[in-house]
C-alpha cells in the first residue's frame, strides 16, 4: 500500500495534524479525497459517450466551458451499476486535470488525523492497492482514502483527444 501524507510528515510535525476529507459512497463502502483536489460537487449532467474509452469513463461533459472526462466509479471498481437518486458528479483535480468521479452519495467532509490512521490487512492491500492511498478509522467504521491519480487512470487521456466531432 502506497504512503500517506501522515505517514511523511517529519517528527517534527503536530503529532495529530488534522487533514480534511470529502466523503462519498460507493455501495456500502465509505471513500474519501483529500477536500484540497476536490474543486466542486454537481448534480450529474448530460454525458457523450467517447468509444474509444476504457468502460468506466462513461463519455465527457461540458462544465463550465471545459470538456471533463466522467468516471463512474461503480464501474472502475468492478460494481454493478445502480439508479441513484442522491447519485453526485465529485470534481477534483487529477493528473493536472478536472475529471468527475461519478458517486453514489456524498456523505460530507470528515477530519481525520494521524492516530484515525490504520494499517490494510494483507487481502486488502492486494484488492485496492492501487487506488487505495490510506485508511482511516472513525466511529462509522473505515474510510478508504483514493489515490486519485491511480483511480482516474487512462480517463486522463481522455481530453487530449479532443471533443467528439472536433478534428485532432
Amino acid at each position: 500500500m502506497k504512503i500517506g501524507l501522515f505517514s511523511r510528515l517529519p517528527d517534527s510535525a503536530h503529532h495529530d495534524a488534522e487533514r480534511k476529507l470529502v466523503e462519498f459512497e460507493i455501495g456500502d463502502v465509505r471513500y474519501g479525497v483529500d477536500i484540497m483536489r476536490v474543486r466542486e460537487i454537481v448534480n450529474p449532467r448530460r454525458v457523450i459517450p467517447v468509444p474509444s474509452a476504457p468502460p468506466y469513463v462513461v463519455g465527457v461533459a461540458d462544465h463550465r466551458a471545459t470538456v471533463v472526462p466522467v468516471v463512474d466509479l461503480r464501474q472502475r471498481f468492478g460494481l454493478d451499476p445502480v439508479e441513484t437518486e442522491r447519485a453526485k458528479w465529485v470534481i477534483v483535480e487529477a493528473r493536472g486535470m478536472d475529471t468527475a468521479l461519478l458517486v453514489d452519495r456524498v456523505s460530507g467532509v470528515t477530519p481525520v488525523t494521524r492516530s484515525d490512521r490504520r494499517d490494510a490487512h494483507p487481502i486488502t492491500d492486494v484488492a485496492q492497492s492501487s487506488w487505495v492511498q490510506d485508511v482511516f478509522g472513525s466511529g462509522e467504521g473505515l474510510v478508504f482514502e483514493l489515490d486519485l491519480d491511480e483511480v482516474i487512470g487512462e480517463a486522463a487521456e481522455i481530453e487530449t483527444a479532443g471533443t467528439p466531432g472536433e478534428a485532432p
